[in-house]
């Protein structure tokens, strides 16, 4: 079956049918910060993307990621035959980037405006396990029912936490979520992201989903070849 590309319009939702006519795709995908991907192709496929627009990937009847398109390049080239080509060059942005737009307030409740004010508290100051952490600064700076209305993304779905990552306690003042959130589920061998789901085909939704990261420790070692235990040497 091999790769689908399926357009996604602003309000989330498939208007149209999968891409069949594309050149190339990139897809970089990272643990923790969001995957990126770049789709070129001619301008008569690729020219249904606007912006706002974003789309899923689904690779063999499985959705990879998910995202928005963050760059639009059109350019007319000739190619390796002398023929001139209307191409269309897309850049996307995995739907996890929304972790990464919101500051931790100390104070999430308090809005700022453009009278001076300052925050009831000093930090935004938490203890509980790292699972809980994660969805209770997310909840609180960007999930649809955060303190300040504006700052919620009404499409993002939160589950419930399962108890993982072991207790901390964090100290936030004006700390970007995203980075937040990567280091807590790093030191909490877990993995966050936010992918594009569809509960039923007239209700789509962004849903944060937290994995368990598998332990490859005694598999995987790092250093040079003749380190020991190691019984073969990853060269690419």
């Amino acid at each position: 079956m091999g790769w689908e590309i399926h357009p996604r319009d602003a309000d989330l939702g498939r208007t149209l049918d999968p891409l069949s006519r594309w050149t190339s795709l990139d897809l970089v995908e990272r643990y923790g910060p969001p995957d990126t991907w770049v789709l070129t192709g001619p301008a008569s496929e690729l020219a249904v993307f606007t912006p706002g627009m974003g789309c899923i990937l689904d690779r063999d009847g499985q959705q990879i990621t998910s995202g928005k398109v963050r760059h639009i390049e059109r350019k007319a080239e000739y190619d390796d035959d002398g023929r001139l080509q209307d191409n269309i060059t897309l850049g996307f942005i995995a739907d996890t980037q929304h972790l990464w737009s919101r500051l931790c307030y100390p104070d999430p409740s308090h809005t700022i405006t453009s009278t001076p004010s300052t925050f009831s508290v000093a930090h935004d100051t938490r203890t509980n396990n790292r699972e809980a952490l994660i969805l209770a600064y997310t909840g609180a700076n960007l999930g649809p029912a955060a303190p300040i209305t504006s700052r919620g993304l009404a499409s993002l779905v939160l589950p419930w936490s399962l108890g993982r990552g072991g207790t901390t306690t964090k100290k936030l003042r004006m700390d970007v979520l995203g980075d937040v959130v990567v280091e807590l589920a790093e030191r909490g061998a877990l993995r966050v992201r936010i992918v594009h789901d569809e509960p039923s085909p007239t209700t789509p939704r962004l849903l944060m989903v937290i994995d368990d990261v598998e332990d490859v420790s005694t598999n995987v070692i790092f250093g040079s070849p003749d380190v020991a235990r190691a019984t073969g040497y990853v060269t690419g």
